[in-house]
């Protein structure tokens, strides 16, 4: 059987952790253990999960002295969690798994010889488990130069095996990025990265969605944007400060384009491109603004 070591970083939680703990240690056809990071909770999330440790030796709780926020908070359980697993997983703190998540994951990973990430859809439900009208499609990546600027994954969906773990730990980035951005690209540069069209989780919506909004709308945030100078994260200094070893010639190339985009040469090659876009013209346009006005960090 396989084992399989899932990392949740919880944060004012106590309304659905205890449906979620559950759903998770109740996973079949898998050993799992549990391996939680509380960011400081204010409410009776801690006291849950020790209750809970009492009945199941196979969860683990590290207390955070001080609120990281989510992204360093899963990125410091990355980098601190066991290592003797044969796959790892995240988890929200207020979803429900169906009993078959992991085997369904592990089925498409297994025949795999080579580093590799799996993700998935989740199923849209309100806080009472209703399934709402409105549901995801699975994203697929662009192109191998868009990766570095467009989140596809859904973090909880992700499930990866401990070849994929050692890569990730050959290098502790120092950045505040999220782990469902920075560990899918890892994946489709050094590794091989899997989309599944299934939904094995119940994700809970707190709030109605918005739908679409009004084309005057739409151009008046547009406009904000651009005028607020949102900065976009520089991962290709990260890849190659960490991986340069292990990137192919072409990819080295790409990466150093996108690190030295200050020259001039190297921005109009950038600007011109039409492979280094998002999914949406709004996103494109705010990224490409974000390299002519070096707003890249």
């Amino acid at each position: 059987m396989k084992k399989v070591l899932v990392l949740m970083s919880t944060y004012n939680g106590e309304n659905y952790i205890a449906d979620q703990m559950e759903s998770i240690i109740k996973q079949k056809g898998v050993s799992i253990s549990l391996h939680i990071r509380d960011d400081g909770s204010k409410d009776s999330t801690v006291a849950i999960v020790k209750d809970f440790m009492k009945k199941y030796p196979n969860i683990k709780l590290d207390m955070g002295c001080s609120n990281l926020g989510y992204k360093r908070s899963f990125i410091k359980l990355l980098y601190k969690c066991e290592d003797n697993f044969d796959y790892y997983a995240f988890s929200d703190q207020d979803d429900i798994w169906l009993e078959d998540k992991m085997s369904k994951a592990i089925e498409r990973l297994e025949s795999l010889h080579k580093p590799a990430l799996y993700y998935g859809m989740m199923t849209m439900v309100d806080a009472e488990l209703t399934i709402l009208p409105y549901q995801q499609i699975l994203k697929k990546p662009l192109n191998k130069k868009s990766v570095l600027f467009q989140n596809f994954v859904q973090g909880s969906t992700i499930v990866f095996n401990n070849a994929f773990m050692e890569i990730v730990r050959k290098y502790h980035i120092d950045k505040e990025v999220a782990h469902d951005i920075w560990l899918p690209i890892i994946a489709y540069y050094l590794g091989e990265i899997i989309g599944d069209n299934n939904s094995y989780i119940l994700y809970r919506r707190h709030e109605q969605a918005v739908t679409e909004r009004m084309k005057r709308e739409y151009w008046k945030n547009l406009l904000m944007d651009i005028v607020s100078g949102e900065k976009v994260c520089n991962l290709a200094y990260e890849l190659l400060e960490g991986y340069a070893d292990m990137l192919n010639k072409y990819d080295a190339k790409y990466l150093n384009l996108i690190k030295e985009y200050r020259r001039m040469d190297n921005k109009l090659k950038i600007l011109l491109d039409r492979e280094i876009r998002k999914y949406s013209l709004k996103g494109t346009i705010l990224l490409k603004l974000a390299f002519l006005f070096n707003r890249v960090e």
